[in-house]
């Protein structure tokens, strides 16, 4: 576990044993928060630190929330809606998109949902002593998916209804004020978008505001007592994390009964039928190769390990003066990361920085990435939704297996055949070029990964994958209480 994870995990045991309950749960958050975004999830990756960290988070909450845990009264015959927990809201996060489609295929499903946005990753008033995020609101960041989630409301005459907590006061005064609200709501089924980083989420599921709690994996999965289920969203993670979170609830008289759907979806079936942008409007010459990423974390995905090194020296070597790149994504050129990647242009050689195009942030990528020819996974880790979108354009996918953390491989789990099996930067940039200089081979990829993109990884096909997991954990019975 890194140093700085670690002292935030024992930070919040020491406020714990001193009665600082509020800076406890803020500190505990702080830790899956530094590993997760700082330190590649090395503590939280897998299946022993998911479970340390529940033991800790265990203690924490057991004397923060002792009241609230021991109020809780099961509802057999529960008649309120399915309860959608998200952390935030923001337009183009894959996880604020997956909870749209999660409750309009619920409402399909015949239920009715209730969404409740926990307002988790954004600045609080005042501000904490410990964690703080940036000025962020969901009314602001998320505005067009939050009119979506109201049209929905309408649409449905009612059946869906949304909530959002306040942002005033500690981390705990929000839980607090969650768990009485879900409570209220009566509701048999609480699905929870979220991990330990979330800890108004995390309170939720610890206390219990449902009959039958699922933790819909963000890839890090929500690991916590009264936690009955945990879908993850890589089957390969279920077949190396499931077994062992199952042993570990058994072994302290608990179940935890583990599934998984083959991703988290994404738009690959509307991906085939929007337009592409004109080059020119991109200030790139129509004859050239484009590569081109899209992320929201596009400096830090850059920045990371090698990549922008690795790239940089691809597009400087000779014979190469085609190839341009196109990048989609907030990128602060002044930032550590910025600059990072920036220095490495200039590293590799004169010329190759003024084939590229830093676009920022568009609310929809599909057009632009449709302009390219091959579409980058970045290494050591890459994203995933802006990867099913790639193969639902027909622009083939680059991507390599770096590690068997979820950021690190799900780029080659989703591309399937076409991925570099292991961590062999050569071999990933040798089928770069090849696709570079190969346009028939190039298309051929483009139109297989298409395929299956629209026939297993596409969000209906995984929304009807969840909704058919939650009627069969609905029919095998509810947790022990």
């Amino acid at each position: 576990m890194p140093p700085q994870v670690a002292a935030c995990f024992e930070r919040a045991r020491l406020a714990s044993d001193a009665g600082d309950h509020a800076l406890a749960l803020e500190a505990l958050a702080a830790g899956a928060v530094a590993d997760i975004q700082q330190h590649q999830q090395a503590a939280l990756g897998g299946a022993p630190g998911l479970v340390h960290v529940a033991d800790i988070a265990e203690r924490v909450l057991g004397a923060a929330l002792a009241s609230e845990r021991a109020s809780w009264r099961a509802s057999r015959n529960a008649a309120g809606p399915v309860i959608v927990v998200v952390p935030s809201i923001v337009q183009g996060q894959a996880i604020s998109q997956n909870a749209v489609r999660l409750a309009a295929a619920l409402l399909a499903d015949g239920r009715r949902v209730h969404v409740l946005i926990a307002e988790e990753q954004t600045a609080r008033t005042p501000p904490l002593a410990f964690l703080r995020f940036p000025d962020v609101p969901s009314s602001r960041e998320g505005a067009p998916v939050l009119q979506r989630l109201v049209e929905m409301s309408r649409e449905s005459a009612g059946a869906l209804t949304l909530a959002m907590l306040a942002t005033k006061g500690s981390y705990l005064d929000s839980a607090r004020e969650a768990i009485a609200h879900a409570r209220s709501l009566d509701a048999r089924v609480c699905l929870l978008f979220g991990n330990v980083s979330c800890p108004v989420t995390l309170a939720l599921a610890w206390a219990r505001v449902a009959d039958l709690q699922i933790a819909v994996s963000m890839g890090v999965p929500l690991i916590v007592e009264n936690i009955d289920a945990a879908v993850f969203n890589n089957p390969r993670k279920l077949a190396r994390d499931g077994p062992v979170l199952a042993a570990w609830a058994h072994a302290r008289g608990r179940e935890l009964r583990c599934a998984s759907v083959e991703t988290s979806g994404g738009d690959a079936s509307a991906a085939g039928v929007v337009a592409s942008v004109p080059r020119r409007s991109l200030d790139v010459p129509d004859n050239a190769i484009v590569l081109v990423q899209a992320s929201n974390v596009l400096a830090k995905r850059l920045s990371a390990g090698t990549f922008a090194l690795d790239l940089a020296r691809f597009m400087a070597t000779r014979g190469r003066e085609s190839v341009w790149w196109i990048g989609v994504g907030p990128f602060d050129a002044s930032s550590r990361e910025g600059a990072r990647v920036l220095a490495a242009f200039d590293a590799a050689g004169p010329g190759a920085l003024a084939r590229c195009r830093f676009l920022g942030p568009r609310d929809d990528v599909r057009a632009i990435v449709r302009a390219g020819d091959v579409f980058l996974n970045e290494y050591p880790e890459g994203g995933g939704n802006s990867v099913i979108e790639a193969m639902g354009c027909a622009v083939p996918v680059v991507a390599m297996r770096a590690g068997e953390r979820h950021a690190e491989c799900i780029g080659a789990d989703l591309v399937g055949p076409d991925a570099i099996p292991g961590s062999d930067v050569a071999a990933y940039w040798t089928l770069a070029a090849r696709w570079c200089e190969d346009a028939p081979a190039r298309h051929a990829a483009g139109g297989r990964q298409r395929e299956r993109a629209v026939l297993h990884l596409d969000s209906g096909a995984i929304m009807r994958s969840y909704v058919s997991i939650l009627r069969s954990l609905e029919a095998s019975g509810g947790p022990p209480h």
